[in-house]
């Protein structure tokens, strides 16, 4: 439906240079307390092998499931809370370093490598590497120390890296600043203001002479092509494999200026370095850096931490505003009136055959060059509107349609700078150019056509469209042209205009969208209908396969489009579906989607295969497509198992004693970015008939009988059609001790006497049973007939509220409709006539204009009080809608009691309602309609009769009665 766009929009398009530039916006999640990060500076960030994501924050260590991060602390072993370093060795193990000493941790349970009073203290920044599993370096009081074991089951112990021979070679190995471990195990440091490399026993020192400035060099990265990328507080340095010298990579202006050694960098899917600077994120790609800051939406403050995790996604550790993750990081980008468009509502966009991107908003017209990174505002005369513009189109000729809803249309050649422009009928709503460049006018009205090369622009007139509402089109293989309508499908094929029947359903409010598929099928999109998929035969439509899933049947479709791939497009007001041929895809704003609520026709598919969606918050570009299919692995990383406090190991059977406990089960998944449509499902063979599915990692079961148990569990992305593999638990509860043989026994050899003392408590609990029951019966039946009472003053209620209107008090409209069918079929029986008389008070919306709904409404009530007194008891009143009210008069003729009619309207318009201190003088027009015994009339007829002799009396000059029966019927009479 059209409303979406006024309720939701905001569409552009721009072809991007790579995939960062400065002017997008970007979609971020941030993690913070809400998912139980209760420290929200986070100083550093890693994913583990297992999947796994790990923070360090100023207050504690924090491990994420998927779904909530857990504090690691000194139950854990863990007795630090100011993190500053996490760091995976080569076997698997964690290291972290934290203000005061350095721990390693194994299983989630950490242990100090050194007593607290010779602990190595980190500092903002710090890093750690691993040569081998048995062979850690850490940085502390800007010493090299390195941490060694024997076996995997010995103690660390600590010594100095370097040798005091060494050392005084080297003096700038006296000042360490950070360290780094390659994929070669060549060692990288932060000595003194130089950069120092460590191959075997051999020590380079690169200066100045090799391209490093002289700094504090703080962090460093091998990137996936092997070159060794430096940073520092001002600098960034590169040197690629075999070069004598760093190549200067700096970024301007100065990269920080505030005081920190926390200046990492990471490597992305896309082989672009990120690292941060004050305004934001700085990005290497395509050999030059692109600063992305708050005007591509990161408005948090200074990031501290970087991370890229298994599946692509950046993760940003921030000062104050916990762990930001960008949303669809790489695929997802947004404009919006922050980078330059007239307004974030857009209505429709295109890029032209020169590369220029076209913005249709609610301001005004956008226009984005090829090249440029904002949008300017195109207004080069006055016959180009400054307001809404709701639609864009561009020719194969290279020339452009502009509308609006107001009916403006210009068409304008950019090549010449021509313009021509129309003023259309009001409610435009978009232009469509078939294959032979027709332009087609889609309005309120009506559709509207020109030929190509013509500046006339007619309306269609063809008893198919019957001046109803076009919404979209398309045009099939065979150049048929469909249209989506008010009040269904129409087809135009051979110069002939068809109307299109649904045999099994249709939208009760037309289609508003209409896409040809290749094999000549259509899929449908309805306001109230969702997505259907129908075959045409001649001019009746049928369901083809495949159809939408039965959930789909309540979306509101704003768009729905084919792209070259053959992929179906569904925007609707809770997300994008999209449809590959084999499986569905839901995208929404957890995906990187600007927005949930999408805009009827704000799609568009770019040359390169990119779409752009419109939003209420901007247009989303989403660039590579096939990713959203792309197959991914999910994993349960971790299942803690619980029964009572006793834990149940993953792969192993163990027997527990019979308990009451409850056994408890917390689940860990890998996909982050698909957390949003990941759910449980899990079962207990032999207990669980079917499986059964959470979204909550956390499953519970009560109270568990003895027995032999196996749980089977596996998380599934339902937006991927994703498994993980299954993981099984297996556990054993013996019996309670009274289903133990000896206790059966003993029980064995006092049944006898058991049995006849049981008989008589049972006899006498059996007589006080049947004694309290008989009482309760008593008791109940009186509830009974009360409760029966009340069942029927609220049905009686309840029958008065579903006939009559509230306003008034007289039969609504379904009510006084069945009594027109029942008087109707009395008619026919006895042959004694009947009339309906429609009755309007005239001019009613003045009343509601000079003195008020309220002052409308007690009118309203008044006409109805007087009209119950001006009829017979068994004449029937009732409000038909909004002031009109209908009467149905059994047993009156029209031609024989013309009198009848006219007391009736003194009765309720003769005199004036009194409102307070006001008086409302009011007309009223009444249409009458005879009804006497014709088998072949309806009650839709016999009604409306009476509501076109009301229409003959509005147009008489109102204030008057006029019939509408056979002609010896008719009376005419001017009251005014």
């Amino acid at each position: 439906m059209f409303s979406g766009r006024w309720f939701s929009s905001i569409l552009v398009l721009g072809q991007l240079a790579g995939v960062c530039a400065c002017a997008q916006q970007y979609a971020f999640h941030e993690d913070g307390e809400a998912e139980g990060l209760n420290s929200l500076t986070v100083n550093c960030l890693l994913q583990d092998r297992a999947g796994s994501v790990w923070a360090g924050t100023e207050n504690g260590l924090y491990v994420s499931d998927g779904s909530i991060y857990n504090r690691i602390g000194a139950a854990e072993g863990l007795l630090d809370s100011y993190i500053l370093s996490i760091y995976e060795d080569a076997s698997g193990e964690m290291w972290v370093g934290t203000a005061n000493n350095i721990y390693h941790g194994r299983a989630r349970h950490f242990s100090a490598v050194a007593a607290a009073s010779h602990g190595l203290p980190g500092a903002q920044g710090q890093q750690l590497g691993s040569i081998d599993p048995g062979h850690v370096l850490v940085e502390s009081q800007h010493r090299l120390f390195q941490l060694m074991r024997t076996s995997p089951q010995a103690s660390w112990s600590i010594k100095s890296f370097f040798s005091a021979t060494s050392l005084t070679a080297h003096p700038q190995l006296n000042t360490i600043h950070s360290v780094y471990v390659d994929r070669n195990r060549q060692i990288w440091l932060g000595c003194g203001e130089a950069i120092c490399q460590v191959s075997g026993n051999s020590i380079k020192v690169w200066g100045t002479g090799q391209g490093v400035a002289a700094d504090t060099w703080s962090w460093f990265l091998q990137d996936s092509a092997g070159r060794l990328w430096a940073r520092s507080y001002h600098h960034v340095r590169q040197l690629t494999l075999g070069a004598e010298r760093f190549a200067n990579e700096d970024i301007s202006p100065a990269l920080v200026t505030y005081n920190t050694s926390s200046v990492p960098m990471v490597e992305d899917p896309y082989h672009r370095i990120l690292t941060r600077t004050d305004r934001g994120l700085a990005v290497w790609n395509q050999g030059r850096w692109q600063i992305l800051g708050a005007a591509n939406g990161l408005t948090m403050p200074g990031i501290v931490a970087l991370m890229v995790d298994q599946d692509g996604g950046l993760w940003m550790g921030t000062y104050g505003k916990g762990i930001q993750r960008w949303l669809g990081y790489g695929n997802w980008e947004t404009w919006a009136a922050g980078q330059g468009m007239p307004g974030n509502l857009v209505w429709s966009v295109l890029r032209d055959n020169r590369g220029t991107v076209w913005a249709a908003t609610e301001a005004g017209i956008g226009k984005l060059d090829r090249g440029a990174d904002r949008f300017v505002t195109w207004h080069p005369n006055s016959n180009v509107p400054r307001g809404q513009v709701v639609d864009v189109r561009a020719a194969p000729d290279g020339s452009l349609w502009f509308s609006s809803l107001r009916g403006e249309l210009l068409h304008y050649f950019p090549d010449s700078g021509k313009m021509h422009h129309w003023t259309m009928p009001t409610g435009w709503r978009q232009v469509w150019l078939d294959s032979e460049s027709r332009m087609w006018g889609l309005a309120n009205s009506g559709l509207y056509r020109a030929e190509k090369g013509s500046n006339q622009i007619v309306k269609v007139h063809d008893p198919a469209l019957q001046d109803q509402r076009i919404s979209d089109a398309c045009e099939d293989p065979r150049h048929g042209i469909w249209f989506a309508s008010k009040t269904g499908i129409l087809r135009f094929s051979s110069g002939t205009w068809s109307r299109i029947e649904l045999s099994s359903q249709g939208a009760e409010d037309g289609f508003v969208s209409v896409a040809c598929a290749a094999d000549g099928t259509l899929w449908l999109g309805g306001a109230s209908t969702g997505i259907l998929h129908v075959a045409v035969q001649g001019t009746t439509a049928t369901l083809a396969k495949p159809q939408p899933p039965p959930e789909f049947s309540g979306l509101e479709v704003m768009f729905l489009v084919r792209d070259h791939r053959g992929w179906l497009w569904v925007g609707t007001g809770s997300g994008v579906y999209i449809f590959n041929g084999n499986r569905w895809r839901h995208v929404t704003k957890k995906d990187g989607l600007t927005w949930d609520d999408c805009n009827e026709g704000a799609f568009f598919e770019d040359t390169d295969g990119s779409v752009w969606i419109g939003t209420p918050d901007g247009l989303s570009h989403l660039l590579h497509p096939e990713d959203l299919f792309k197959p991914y692995a999910l994993r349960i990383i971790d299942v803690h198992a619980t029964l009572g406090n006793a834990s149940i190991p993953v792969g192993s059977s163990i027997t527990f004693p019979w308990t009451r406990e409850p056994l408890r089960v917390h689940m860990a998944f890998s996909a982050f970015e698909h957390r949003s449509s990941i759910v449980y499902r899990y079962r207990i063979v032999g207990l669980d008939r079917e499986w059964l599915t959470s979204k909550n990692p956390d499953l519970q079961y009560s109270a568990l009988p003895d027995g032999k148990f196996q749980l089977e569990l596996f998380a599934e992305d339902t937006g991927q059609n994703v498994r993980s593999p299954l993981t099984v638990l297996s556990f054993r509860i013996r019996p309670p001790w009274w289903k133990s043989i000896p206790f059966l026994l003993t029980m064995a050899a006092l049944l006898p006497a058991l049995a006849f003392a049981l008989q008589r408590f049972r006899e006498r609990s059996l007589r006080a049973r049947q004694a309290a029951l008989e009482a309760l019966v008593r008791e109940r039946t009186e509830e009974l007939e009360n409760e029966k009472q009340q069942l029927l003053d609220a049905r009686e209620a309840l029958r008065e509220q579903a006939t009559h209107d509230g306003l008034t008090g007289l039969l609504n409209h379904g009510a006084i409709h069945e009594v027109v069918a029942t008087e109707m079929a009395r008619s026919r029986r006895d042959g004694t006539p009947l009339m309906a008389v429609m009755i309007d008070i005239d001019h009613f919306k003045k009343i509601n204009d000079l003195h008020g709904h309220v002052a409308g409404d007690e009118v309203l009530r008044e006409l109805a009080r007087r009209l119950t007194g001006a009829i017979r008891p068994y004449d029937s009143a009732g409000r038909y809608g909004g002031e009109e009210f209908l009467l149905i008069l059994p047993g009156i003729d029209g031609c024989r009691d013309p009198e009848r009619l006219s007391l009736v309207h003194n009765a309720i318009c003769g005199a004036p309602i009194r409102i307070g201190n006001i008086e409302v003088s009011i007309t009223c027009s009444l249409g009458a309609s005879l009804f006497c015994g014709d088998s072949a009339m309806t009650v839709e007829t016999f009604i409306d009769r009476a509501d076109k002799a009301l229409y003959k009396a509005k147009d008489g000059g109102r204030n008057r009665i006029e019939f509408e029966a056979h002609p010896l019927a008719v009376h005419k009479r001017n009251l005014g």
